[in-house]
């Protein structure tokens, strides 16, 4: 059951950053700025920020889990997912690794992680 509420949870956040792409979209082509220079956090950042630690803390994790994904750049499964380059499985499995693994910014940051079993 937890793990249907979770899929669920990541369809919403899947559903936001296609919106909040969108909205982005839009609002650039309004204000005549070009879509490769970006304009920062969109109007759903917020709510997305708060889904992901819905989902994180759902999944066992805390705070600085999050945090810690976030430090992960290229390899970041919540990016990842946003830009479409990876199913939600495999972020699920991606995230849930992560916080059993006690993933923090510091270990990240000691390049001490690694998604491999």
């Amino acid at each position: 059951m937890m793990n249907d509420i979770a899929e669920e949870l990541v369809k919403l956040l899947e559903d936001l950053n296609r919106k909040e792409r969108k909205l982005d979209e839009i609002s650039n082509t309004l204000q005549g700025i070009d879509d490769e220079i970006g304009s920062g956090p969109g109007y759903l950042y917020e709510p997305i920020i708060e889904l992901e630690l819905i989902i994180v803390k759902m999944l066992g994790g805390t705070r600085k889990n999050l945090s810690a994904f976030r430090e992960l750049d290229d390899r970041n499964p919540l990016y990842l997912l946003e830009e479409g380059n990876i199913t939600r499985q495999e972020f699920l499995k991606q995230i849930k690794r992560g916080i059993e693994s006690d993933l923090t910014p510091d270990a990240v940051l000691s390049d001490d992680f690694s998604y491999e079993d």
